[in-house]
């Protein structure tokens, strides 16, 4: 044996090879501990997905519901507008043949400009609740 080798001795091989083996199985509790972390990250990184995504969802629910109602406001008030418009033709008509007055020409026009501006109101509203839809859904982003 060589001097070298005799000062390590048989045991002393063993012992630097424990070492080692104790340093390995410490690096298995450290990569253990590395795994658990990323898969806790990765639980809450999921986690916050989800909640984002159904947030979106309920967004764009909210607004296909708003948009849905402002579509039906808009047509009710096309139907009104059209209603005004022909009572005020047959105001006119009634006028001109003398079976009423000019009073009620200028009430049905009245009536007739209240609902063509109720009409503007609820396209107006059915626009910015298209656009909220779009939105919603992501359309119109540049990334």
């Amino acid at each position: 044996l060589t001097q070298s080798n005799a000062a390590r001795g048989p045991v002393g091989g063993l012992a630097s090879g424990g070492i080692s083996l104790g340093a390995t199985l410490f690096d298995f509790g450290r990569l253990d501990g590395l795994a658990q972390a990323a898969g806790a990250r990765a639980d809450a990184e999921a986690a916050s997905y989800r909640r984002t995504v159904s947030f979106a969802l309920a967004d764009v629910e909210r607004e296909a519901d708003r948009f849905a109602q402002a579509e039906r406001e808009a047509d009710a008030s096309r139907a009104a507008a059209a209603s005004a418009r022909d009572q005020t033709d047959l105001a006119r008509a009634r006028y001109t043949s003398g079976l009423s007055s000019f009073l009620a020409v200028v009430l049905a026009q009245r009536a007739r400009a209240d609902a063509e501006i109720a009409l503007a109101g609820a396209e107006g509203r059915r626009t910015d609740a298209a656009i909220a839809l779009a939105a919603a859904l992501g359309l119109g982003q540049n990334e």
